[in-house]
């Protein structure tokens, strides 16, 4: 599971459940190409 997260220092609850943090934005295409790369699904809260 991976989560997009613009300052990981702030997202230790979603790293101590597991996710792979990728750093950046929903501005930032390269980011989201990294978060979604071999997903099968992608939920946006």
């Amino acid at each position: 599971m991976r989560a997009l997260a613009r300052r990981p220092g702030s997202a230790g609850e979603l790293a101590a459940a597991g996710c792979e943090l990728v750093r950046g934005d929903l501005d930032d295409h390269d980011a989201l190409q990294a978060l979604v790369r071999d997903c099968g699904y992608v939920v946006h809260l």
